[in-house]
């Protein structure tokens, strides 16, 4: 029994591990490091999250060396039946194989058949060359499929009905992963994120939509504000202020609803409210800090001038003019975004969600040099609310050998374990009953 587990991180880890244990052949499709998500904010949150730092090493990290053996590096891009079509009834399909597509990157190959093969390949010509370095699409055929991606896999865009906005598709071709992050892209990209300065204006960085990873990326926000993205924050200290205020940056936060970042599961609000509110604190206090800090300037500039004598002389403070550090917009949603030739910044149109009498033609655009997009993803979609799974939309929603953990998180874990158990047993006969009885 063939099994293409799609995905690297904790879920595909412990599907990898139970396939193995009942004896069938386990094939892991990873696009990066081990561990997914999880393993990457216990890095960013190391107090916060080091229970599963103590879990990941005694579990997990185990499991690695034997699914190294049993891995490709290849982005999925879709799965299908072999030869089945969607006529072909359900109790009947399980009959068929299913073909994993994934991209391949040549160019270490390309690199290595340059390198021992110069002259041969060289009489191909440059273009030939070149097109042979682009990713190619191959597929592998298997008995079951796991997706076990994650829940944060396919983040759902900012228009409305979990559509594009108008003008996103292009922007985010051109600017996803550097200015227009989704889902946990800003939270993967911390290490290397700086925001811009010196550019004659505050470098402003926008919140789309108050859940769970908007409030991890406002929290890593700080981290990189202040040069800590894997440190732990003293919001207590002073002596932060007065670093913040050497950055000139203004943080604005929209929801959709009447609220901002109470749409949290009880294990998520008991960790991240308390950091929520020491965040917010932190950025009130960087406000009040800067206005006494700008008076305070502007009264002694204006001292100095009275004792030069300098008569009727409007001085100017020496300190910046204060400005808000943190902006709340709520009821409203995204109905477009631009990007100007002669300007750095996305230009994001909003609207409000509820339309009174006066508020007809009431859009707003404000500028954003980096925008993060934390809208819902789409395995939290109903199955008859359009596509839930692009990966999979060939298939049945409930295609029998197609195992969709997405959402499926450790707790979780053993049902999901004994549903698919149950499943498998109506196809398959395991090597040793033993082994899966026991599992």
């Amino acid at each position: 029994m063939k099994v293409a587990i799609i995905g690297q991180g904790v879920i595909a880890l412990k599907s990898f591990e139970f396939f193995r244990e009942i004896g069938a052949h386990p094939l892991l499709f990873k696009t990066e490091s081990y561990g997914g998500s999880l393993f990457t904010l216990s890095k960013l949150f190391p107090v916060e999250l080091k229970q599963f730092t103590h879990e990941w090493n005694e579990k997990f990290f185990p499991l690695i060396p034997e699914a190294v053996g049993h891995s490709l590096n290849g982005r999925v891009v879709r799965v299908q039946k072999s030869k089945l079509d969607s006529k072909t009834p359900r109790d009947r399909r399980m009959s068929d194989t299913f073909k994993i597509v994934w991209e391949v990157d040549p160019k270490e190959l390309l690199e290595e058949n340059l390198k021992n093969h110069n002259d041969e390949f060289m009489k191909l010509g440059p273009e030939v060359i070149h097109s042979l370095g682009e990713s190619l699409e191959t597929f592998s055929e298997v008995d079951l499929v796991v997706d076990a991606r994650g829940k944060f896999s396919e983040p759902l865009p900012m228009g409305t009905s979990h559509s594009e906005a108008l003008n996103e598709k292009k922007i985010r071709q051109t600017y996803e992963g550097k200015k227009l992050f989704y889902g946990n892209q800003f939270l993967k990209n911390a290490a290397s994120i700086s925001f811009i300065e010196n550019k004659g204006t505050p470098t402003a960085i926008l919140f789309y939509g108050a859940g769970f990873l908007n409030a991890l990326n406002l929290l890593c926000t700080i981290k990189i504000l202040l040069n800590f993205p894997q440190q732990e924050i003293d919001y207590d200290d002073e002596s932060l202020l007065k670093e913040l205020s050497k950055r000139p940056f203004q943080i604005t936060i929209i929801s959709k609803t009447s609220h901002f970042f109470k749409d949290l599961s009880k294990e998520e609000k008991s960790w991240i409210h308390p950091q929520l509110e020491k965040a917010f604190d932190l950025l009130t206090r960087l406000e009040s800090f800067e206005k006494d800090q700008f008076y305070k300037a502007r009264e002694n500039s204006q001292e100095k001038s009275q004792e030069n004598s300098q008569e009727n002389s409007q001085s100017e403070s020496p300190y910046p003019e204060p400005y808000k550090r943190l902006v709340f917009i709520k009821e409203e949603h995204v109905i477009s975004l631009d990007k100007l030739i002669d300007h750095d910044e996305i230009f994001v149109t909003l609207e409000p969600i509820h339309h009174g009498e006066n508020e007809r033609n009431s859009h707003r655009t404000i500028m954003a040099d980096v925008i993060c997009v934390d809208c819902g993803y789409r395995y939290e979609l109903p199955r008859e609310f359009g596509v839930s799974n692009t990966l999979a939309s060939g298939l049945y929603a409930d295609e029998p050998g197609y195992f969709d953990l997405r959402g499926v998180t450790l707790e979780s874990w053993p049902s999901q374990r004994e549903l698919m158990m149950n499943e498998i047993l109506q196809f398959f006969s395991p090597r040793n009953s033993e082994n899966l009885e026991s599992v």
